[in-house]
């Protein structure tokens, strides 16, 4: 008798178990488009616009684009389509990311870690702020004596979503 009991709980909790492993991952807020603030970007010349967006694409991917207006008016396109388990992930028109690998521990957050011709090329948190309209954006790359330098970009939602 116990032991039909035991099986018949096993096959419950393998019934229910199953599903739940084999789900997609619970999906990103950052989904969407976001510009940057480039008054505050640290650059001498900052460009006229940078907008990057978050879609979903087949295989439970997400895919990253990255669109950059220069102040004289030349436009520049990245894009790569990658896991959030940090599974590496090719990255194509960047000047300084040519591979990436993604991570989301959580809906509102999403860490990359970057790569370009097979070195390391930076580290960026992106990070929903409470109001769900601005995004942080932490970049830790580091200069000729290999110390860290970090910086944070703030982003405003463009496309609508959010409250």
């Amino acid at each position: 008798m116990r032991s039909r009991v035991a099986s018949a709980l096993l096959l419950l909790v393998a019934a229910v178990a199953g599903p739940v492993t084999a789900a997609a991952p619970a999906r990103s807020l950052l989904l969407g488009a976001w510009q940057v603030d480039v008054s505050r970007l640290p650059v001498p010349e900052p460009p006229k616009s940078v907008t990057i967006a978050w879609s979903e694409a087949p295989g439970n991917r997400i895919r990253m684009t990255v669109d950059i207006v220069a102040r004289d008016g030349a436009r520049s396109h990245a894009e790569s389509e990658f896991l959030t388990d940090g599974t590496p992930a090719r990255a194509e028109g960047s000047l300084d990311v040519d591979i990436v690998s993604m991570r989301m521990p959580n809906r509102r957050t999403l860490v990359m870690g970057a790569g370009m011709a097979g070195k390391p090329s930076n580290t960026r948190v992106f990070t929903l702020a409470d109001d769900d309209r601005h995004l942080l954006e932490v970049i830790t790359t580091h200069d000729a004596n290999w110390t860290p330098v970090t910086r944070v970009n703030t982003w405003t939602r463009v496309d609508g979503r959010g409250p």
